[in-house]
């Protein structure tokens, strides 16, 4: 869990891993996209099932200390970013999982973001579907469209994550709407 925050649950922008590896595409992408949130001026604050005991999770347990900070921090926050690999075309179970321990109103007024990746092209119509349907529950919220990059599109090395010229418009105009939609949270 990483923290930017000037305290330990507030953050502008909560992000929640769904993969189980740290070191995953889909979770170094998040990392890379909460690197230029922050360069914007906005603080992040990260999530990933490693934060939370299983059966807390599995048990939905909303007064462990663990989800009790992840409730607060979405709380607080003016967006939530949720990012996965695609498992059986659609998003993780490890994701839900944790989404469903937020309330329904959890994100009013709250800008959404769902981004995932994948080997095939052909999971995008699905996940971004699921995505939008997860929005939707959620009342009130602002979803972006969803953010889907391919295994292929990504330039990986040991220290940096990279993105091929086709898709590095796309994520920079995601950062960019994501960003001019908390400000404007941010200053009602």
């Amino acid at each position: 869990m990483s923290t930017t925050a000037s305290t330990a649950n507030k953050a502008d922008i909560v992000l929640i891993a769904g993969s189980p590896s740290g070191s995953s595409r889909s979770s170094r992408v998040l990392a890379e996209l909460a690197e230029r949130w922050q360069r914007l001026g906005l603080s992040t604050r990260q999530f990933g099932v490693h934060d939370f005991g299983a059966e807390d999770l599995l048990l939905a347990r909303t007064d462990a200390p663990e989800v009790v900070a992840l409730l607060e921090a979405v709380g607080s926050a003016k967006a939530l970013v949720l990012a996965t690999p695609v498992y059986k075309a659609v998003y993780s179970g490890v994701l839900k999982t944790i989404v469903d321990l937020l309330p329904p109103e959890a994100l009013t007024g709250k800008v959404a973001l769902g981004v995932a990746t994948a080997k095939l092209e052909n999971h995008a119509p699905s996940v971004s579907s699921a995505y939008e349907e997860l929005f939707r529950f959620f009342r009130g919220s602002l979803a972006l469209p969803t953010l889907y990059l391919r295994d292929d599109q990504l330039r990986l090395d040991a220290e940096r994550l990279g993105f091929d010229a086709s898709v590095e418009a796309r994520v920079q105009a995601a950062v960019v709407t994501l960003a001019g939609a908390v400000r404007d949270r941010l200053a009602l």
